[in-house]
């Protein structure tokens, strides 16, 4: 009895293995006679434009890309989707991404892109750009193979500087104080000031400044000294002057003062003067009373054309 069972139930497993393996087996015919029937079909590549053009039996895009040797990337763009169907005519556009070098923030970064120009491809990597910032070659410059693109952050700025401002000092005659004595009357004080300057910066460096204020917050005050200007006057004589040395600076000769002595002389014609030093003895002719320096005697005269002037010398004690 127990081997009528088991021989049933071999019978039965042999029956089941041979009813699955006979409807594989007629399945894979049927699909391989199917493929072997099946009549290839022309499509047409586009390659970033070249056209190509294929006879295929493939059955998606995806199979016929793979079966021809593109090198692909996988930031290239394939048009329509892999997973189309094959269909007489059909036509597939690739898009190759370019390398583009992208230096910003002290790096640089190469990129495979399909953008159209380097404004897409930096909103493409999220690559931000302020209003200020310079990107070279420009932003509408389509993209191509082995482009480099450097953007320059650039921001602007203001920034404030206090200054000093000098005081003038300002001299003022006298004629109640003695010649060659002065006074500080009024002591002189410092201003200050505020500047206002516009900085821009590329990438953290300053690279150009310009003033735009320049305003006064405390005006200065003057310093002024006081410059005695009364002479005290000594011997005092009139008669007749001529020049005798030119290039010889404000000096004359004479002799009745003695050598150092500062005169003041004045010309009777036209009440010109001017102060000369005694610096030797003369004039030759005894009729005259001094004889000037050129440069001396041309403050009060004309040395050619008076030759001789007739003066009043006065002898200056302070």
């Amino acid at each position: 009895m127990d081997i009528l069972k088991n021989q049933r139930f071999i019978f039965v497993v042999f029956f089941i293995v041979f009813l699955f393996g006979g409807i594989f087996l007629f399945v894979w015919n049927r699909e391989r006679v199917l493929n072997a029937q099946k009549k290839p079909v022309e499509i047409t590549i586009f390659d970033n434009g070249l056209e190509m053009n294929f006879q295929t039996s493939e059955e998606t895009v995806e199979d016929c890309v793979s079966s021809v040797d593109l090198n692909l990337k996988n930031e290239d763009k394939i048009f329509p989707s892999l997973d189309e169907e094959v269909r007489p005519g059909l036509q597939i556009f690739i898009k190759r991404a370019r390398e583009v070098t992208v230096s910003y923030d002290n790096k640089k970064e190469a990129f495979y892109s399909i953008s159209d120009d380097v404004l897409d491809l930096l909103s493409e990597q999220d690559i931000s750009l302020a209003p200020l910032d310079k990107v070279i070659p420009s932003k509408n410059t389509p993209l191509y193979n082995g482009l480099k693109v450097t953007i320059t952050r650039v921001k602007e700025a203001e920034i404030k500087e206090k200054k000093e401002i000098s005081f003038k000092t300002v001299h003022e005659n006298d004629s109640s104080m003695l010649r060659g004595k002065t006074k500080v009357v009024q002591n002189g004080i410092k201003g200050s000031g505020e500047l206002v300057y516009k900085i821009t910066y590329e990438n953290g460096k300053e690279v150009k400044r310009v003033l735009v204020s320049n305003s006064i917050k405390k005006r200065p005050q003057d310093k002024i000294i006081k410059k005695g200007t009364k002479l005290l006057i000594g011997k005092v004589l009139k008669g007749e002057a001529s020049w005798y040395c030119r290039g010889c600076g404000m000096i004359a000769a004479s002799r009745d003062f003695a050598p150092g002595t500062t005169l003041r002389v004045s010309n009777l014609a036209n009440s010109k003067s001017v102060f000369v030093r005694v610096s030797s003895f003369g004039p030759a002719y005894r009729s005259r009373i001094l004889d000037l320096s050129y440069e001396a005697f041309a403050k009060i005269g004309s040395p050619y054309e008076d030759g001789v002037i007739s003066v009043r010398v006065e002898q200056i004690l302070n």
